[in-house]
């Protein structure tokens, strides 16, 4: 019984994180987020997918739908902590990325590119050792933007001319092998 009550638990703290998000975007002009309703189980609303075992949130995806406001403010995404992935590209969100994505253990995949984020990538994220993340071109090549342990992977000029609209992802490790290859 203490499984299950553990779960039900689990299932109503992401909703309330699902909720809160949603209360920080502006869901222009698509109505993406009109099926986050009490009239279906959030596992079934618009760009959430769920774990089958437990019903926990496993994947936010909502790339490509206008959706504008901001990422909500630390302590909220962090209570999904089943969330693999997380996929707010192509967007119109301003704002900072939220320190407690760190909180994540189980994310790999973070795409936040193509919005209008501002600040530091918080180092909070060091902790997420499988993630991949995903920025605009023009973040990576500012280097001031990026703290001593992230770096980015650039391909040569001659790719970038090919594809100069290209996501450059930034690998995370070790500062010291980050650092080697500068």
């Amino acid at each position: 019984m203490e499984s299950v009550s553990s779960t039900l638990f689990g299932n109503e703290t992401d909703k309330l994180a699902l909720l809160v998000i949603k209360n920080h975007l502006v869901d222009v002009p698509n109505g993406i987020l009109s099926s986050w309703n009490d009239f279906l189980h959030f596992c079934e609303w618009e760009g959430v997918s769920c774990g089958r075992r437990h019903q926990r949130v496993t994947v936010l995806r909502l790339e490509g739908h206008s959706l504008g406001g901001s990422l909500p403010p630390p302590n909220l995404i962090g209570n999904l902590t089943f969330l693999r992935e997380l996929v707010l590209s192509n967007n119109n969100l301003q704002g900072s990325i939220p320190s407690d994505i760190g909180l994540l253990r189980r994310i790999w995949h973070l795409n936040l590119s193509r919005n209008s984020l501002q600040g530091e990538i918080p180092v909070e994220l060091t902790n997420c050792s499988n993630l991949k993340l995903g920025l605009d071109r023009e973040q990576s090549d500012r280097a001031d933007t990026l703290p001593c342990w992230a770096y980015v992977q650039t391909p040569s000029s001659e790719a970038r001319a090919e594809q100069p609209n290209r996501d450059y992802p930034i690998y995370f490790g070790d500062s010291s092998a980050a650092l080697s290859g500068v």
